[in-house]
């Protein structure tokens, strides 16, 4: 008998995770997604950048292994959904060099990184030549990724695996049993399910109250995205560029710029409205740390959510408090360009798969928990 599997959000987490689990044959698979559309809260808002260098090795390590499976997908089946214009990230020589050889642990990382200097930054990215930041790592297989596209792949593979994909569909009760989950209420009709994978982002510890469990530590922030009009210094091939000492980031968008003040304030609603005060925050910080872009005026600007933990890793695996509830939560701007690995993750926690024990280790809900509040061996 197979395994019925309820993935609840329809976001990057749960689309690859869907994905990745109707794969195989012992489960049937069915994600709901209360919006009409997904994505609609945080990964359709994002700033569509792969970036693979990352403070934490281990979300390096994943992000690696996503990107490399993004690549297979594009092969497979015909559709382009990354460009790989690559990655700069620029600051002090003092954080920089720091990150260069905690990345280098990484061998498909250490393999393309190239440490920098102000002259190596500026002959990237011309507008650097007046920045504070005097040092860089850039990377070729970086980029920027179709973020739409992508998604949309994910249900696609998905649904010809066998899954089912429901929008405009709510989880408004969990039925359980002796420390196991029996049912789901969904719009209102009850349905036996053996395993529920919590992929809700923002609205996590909804789902998992009502299957009676406390909160676990996610912090939904809002971020603003600015895009300016057409603008004659912008070189359409320059990298994206992530100011790691001074907070910002800027790449390449429709002739002009996408710009980012990397701002975090705390927002737990769905709906996300924009606070007009970013762009005097946004003004001065790129005068101050990229003068060369004191005159960017951007035209439109959109709010997103990222969802954050206090270690800065994901939350994936069973809850060691409930049997058959799982979680893919927490990933903290990084869902999109780790999204392949998460889905592939999420599967090998269900069959128990031991390929991947250092991440599922250091992803695992357990960490936040009491040892008394475990009642059972994840």
């Amino acid at each position: 008998m197979k395994t019925r599997v309820l993935i609840v959000g329809g976001g990057f987490a749960g689309a690859s995770a869907a994905a990745a689990l109707a794969k195989d044959d012992q489960f049937k698979v069915t994600l709901i997604e209360e919006e009409k559309v997904p994505g609609v809260h945080s990964s359709g808002r994002n700033a569509s950048m792969a970036r693979r260098v990352i403070e934490d090795p281990l979300l390096s390590k994943l992000a690696c292994m996503s990107i490399e499976g993004i690549r297979r997908l594009e092969i497979e089946s015909g559709v382009r959904l990354m460009s790989a214009q690559g990655g700069l990230l620029i600051g002090r020589s003092s954080e920089i060099e720091p990150l260069y050889r905690s990345a280098s642990v990484v061998p498909e990382l250490k393999s393309d990184m190239q440490l920098l200097d102000r002259h190596g930054l500026i002959g990237k990215v011309s507008v650097l030549d007046e920045a504070e930041s005097d040092a860089g790592i850039a990377t070729s297989e970086c980029g920027v990724v179709d973020i739409h596209a992508l998604l949309s792949h994910y249900f696609h593979l998905a649904r010809t695996r066998g899954a089912e994909c429901l929008t405009n569909h709510r989880l408004v009760a969990i039925d359980t049993e002796g420390g196991m989950i029996k049912r789901a209420c969904v719009n209102g009709s009850w349905h036996d399910v053996d395993v529920i994978v919590n992929a809700a982002g923002y609205a996590a510890n909804h789902i998992s109250n009502l299957a009676g469990l406390s909160p676990l530590p996610l912090n939904p922030s809002r971020r603003h995205l600015f895009v300016t009009s057409s603008w004659t210094q912008v070189e359409p091939n320059w990298p994206f560029v992530w100011d790691i000492s001074h907070g910002l980031y800027f790449r390449p968008e429709s002739g002009g710029l996408l710009m980012c003040a990397c701002d975090e304030t705390a927002w737990s609603k769905g709906d996300v409205p924009v606070d007009e005060t970013m762009r005097q925050i946004l003004a001065e910080k790129f005068s101050a740390f990229v003068p060369k872009l004191t005159e960017a005026r951007p035209a439109y600007v959109w709010a997103g959510l990222r969802v954050l933990t206090p270690d800065g890793r994901f939350i994936i695996g069973e809850d060691p408090r409930m049997r058959g509830f799982y979680w893919a939560a927490g990933l903290g701007g990084h869902g999109m360009t780790t999204s392949y690995g998460v889905g592939e993750l999420v599967a090998q926690a269900l069959t128990q798969e031991r390929s991947r024990d250092d991440l599922i280790e250091a992803f695992s809900p357990g960490r936040f928990l009491k040892s008394t509040d475990k009642s059972f061996a994840a």
